[in-house]
């Protein structure tokens, strides 16, 4: 890399830790944009990943930033020897030579907490780089999106991104006026100086036991979003969710607008069919609930959310209703892929925890046919064959955690086991009854036999596809053979 075009490192020592030498642990999506964003402030970076199967198109751009890369089981002599770390949200914090360097008190920033101290750097006092985070365990990348497509309508300069899929460090150096970032738990375990201006807590319920080994670890996790908060900053909360309330109690003094689409309250709720803000002491109407193309409870908590933030964030009822009305569902997310024989095809991959799959299956008005499991979390099942209970005709089961999933639902009994995706599909198909929903909704993560939840949403998508068409032409021959 040509040297003399970079730009000198900043002297402000209050944003990012002093010294040249930087370790960027973890070479996935995150790790790459940091590499984007320090490499022409003329840092010295190294790369460090488990893997020695990098992508070739990652390597080639890394190199490229002048990264010298350390490919496979990590050693001590890098992490020791770097001035300050930058860690990729799926690199564990209890890494041997990251706790050795966290000994030594060597700067260990997430990529979330680079793209914050950036955004201040580079902001230069202005008013400028004001963060909005939204995290909770399901519902995070709709109503992010929401939120993005508000200020959108509003002609706000704004910025998305994080857990979403695109990391905001290198996106940085235009600061816009608003950050909008989806935040998770493993982001928000390596975060220090980490403040929104508002922040949305949607829902808590057991998620990635595998990493943070407990419920309350993952909770503790996810209050790190809070913790530097204070005066003129904004919390918004889900009023239903007993451990939300739990949690937002240990600020007392700071600013929180709660949303509920169950009950009335003093901030987003729903009142005579209409998501509705609380202004005044009294109840002002936005929306009708039937003007917003996204069906179930859990969406109507998403939308209330969405609409307190935009409320606090000064946007208009008209620009908030606009976005509300014109948004169209994320890929993965209870989206109807196929119909076919009156028999619907949902793919809702993201449901990659219990909490998201209840949800799920409890906004279908009719019977579902549910093809669930993939790589164990380690979650309480009861919430889910409960809900099994309630709405499902049949449960086909895929996956590491199938064993688990099926001792769970030995009393339900109505179930079987699929070896690949493409037979689940086709069993839960077979199973189905005129007006019933075929449903991807795993409650488990997809890495046992998938990329990620898109692999595995594309790949339901083909296999449905696959089913249809199929149908379509059996149905079309039976026609031609009547008419002969």
């Amino acid at each position: 890399m040509n040297l003399s075009n970079r730009k000198e490192i900043p002297k402000n020592g209050n944003e990012l830790p002093r010294g040249k030498r930087v370790l960027l642990v973890g070479l996935s999506r995150s790790g790459v944009a940091a590499a984007r964003a320090l490499a022409p402030l003329g840092y010295e970076l190294r790369g460090a990943d488990s893997s020695i199967d990098l992508d070739p198109a990652v390597r080639s751009d890394l190199e490229k930033l002048g990264v010298t890369l350390e490919l496979g089981p990590h050693g001590e002599k890098s992490f020791l020897g770097s001035h300050w770390i930058v860690l990729s949200p799926g690199v564990p914090r209890d890494l041997a030579p990251l706790v050795s360097a966290g000994a030594e008190e060597i700067p260990i920033l997430g990529e979330l907490e680079l793209a914050f101290r950036l955004a201040r750097l580079r902001s230069r006092g202005e008013d400028r780089g004001k963060f909005v985070a939204i995290t909770g365990t399901n519902g995070k990348s709709t109503t992010t999106m929401m939120v993005g497509a508000m200020l959108s309508a509003a002609g706000k300069d704004h910025l998305v991104g994080g857990n979403i899929g695109t990391p905001l460090s290198h996106r940085l150096e235009s600061v816009p006026e608003w950050i909008v970032a989806e935040v998770s738990s493993f982001q928000l375990e390596a975060v220090e100086r980490f403040r929104p201006r508002v922040a949305a807590l949607l829902n808590l319920s057991e998620d990635h036991l595998e990493r943070h080994g407990g419920f309350g670890a993952y909770v503790e996790a996810k209050a790190a979003i809070c913790q530097r908060m204070g005066a003129g900053d904004c919390l918004v909360y889900n009023a239903d969710d007993d451990a939300v309330v739990a949690l937002v109690k240990r600020w007392p003094t700071l600013k929180k607008m709660p949303f509920s689409p169950l009950r009335p309250v003093e901030g987003a709720c729903i009142v005579d069919e209409c998501l509705s803000l609380w202004r005044h002491g009294q109840v002002v109407p936005v929306l009708e609930i039937r003007r917003v193309p996204l069906e179930g409870l859990h969406n109507q908590e998403n939308a209330l959310a969405a609409l307190a933030v935009g409320s606090e964030l000064g946007l208009s009822d008209k620009a908030m209703s606009k976005a509300l009305e014109e948004y169209r569902p994320l890929p993965h997310r209870c989206q109807l892929v196929g119909e076919c024989r009156d028999v619907r095809f949902y793919d809702d991959s993201k449901a990659t925890n219990v909490g998201a799959a209840v949800k799920t299956l409890e906004s279908f008005p009719g019977t579902v046919v549910l093809i669930a499991g993939g790589k164990d979390k380690g979650g309480d099942l009861s919430p889910l064959v409960e809900s099994i209970g309630r709405k499902a005709r049949w449960v086909v089961l895929m996956g590491e955690a199938r064993k688990r999933l099926a001792k769970s639902l030995r009393e339900f009994g109505r179930f079987e086991m699929a070896i690949s995706l493409t037979e689940a599909v086709e069993l839960a198909f077979q199973r189905a009854e005129p007006g019933d929903s075929v449903v991807l909704a795993p409650a488990c993560s997809s890495y046992d036999m998938f990329r990620d939840y898109r692999h595995r949403g594309e790949a339901f998508c083909r296999a449905a596809a696959a089913v249809c068409s199929r149908e379509t032409a059996a149905s079309g021959a039976s026609r031609r053979e009547l008419k002969e």
